[in-house]
């Protein structure tokens, strides 16, 4: 039987998916293929899917959810995939509880969190995972590191100049 590297990012959302955009056009970025499901109507969908995931190539699913329940950690329960979390605030909330909610979560069921409406650092950390096993994204994500220093530098360069010529 031959291994296939998975190199595709499912993501699992209970949420509306045009909050994720961010997400995919940063794995667009990357050439990750990014596949979505999203407006689930019920639970049982998405751990359904979640368990099918793995013969997709899926190697990372990121769990966007807006309630009160551990989404992302129900769905880690039944796969082998990584999963990271983003809590999605909502309206009148900041979405501090769902981020407490996760970062509690059960012993023994590994769920790596970002920050509420961390859409963008969750496709970098899935890049990331990816790249344990793929050198060419590892390579993608060492020069996105270093435009992003190179553009600190210059931010900073120019707030010198600009501090300096008062």
């Amino acid at each position: 039987m031959t291994e296939t590297r998975a190199t595709k990012v499912a993501i699992v959302t209970e949420t509306d998916i045009n909050i994720f955009q961010d997400c995919t056009e940063l794995l667009n970025e990357f050439d990750v293929e990014v596949l979505i499901n999203s407006n689930l109507d019920a639970s049982k969908d998405a751990v359904e899917y979640v368990q099918n995931a793995e013969s997709e190539g899926v190697g990372v699913i990121v769990a966007g959810y807006k309630k009160g329940s551990n989404f992302a950690e129900s769905l880690a329960k039944v796969t082998n995939i990584p999963v990271i979390a983003v809590p999605i605030k909502q309206e009148n909330d900041k979405g501090l509880d769902l981020l407490s909610s996760m970062l509690n979560g059960e012993e023994s069921v590994p769920v790596a969190t970002v920050a509420v409406n961390g859409i963008k650092n969750a496709a970098l950390l899935a890049v990331q995972i990816l790249s344990t096993s793929c050198r060419e994204l590892r390579e993608k994500m060492k020069n996105y590191k270093n435009d992003l220093k190179e553009m600190v530098e210059e931010r900073d360069k120019l707030l010198r100049q600009q501090y300096e010529a008062k």
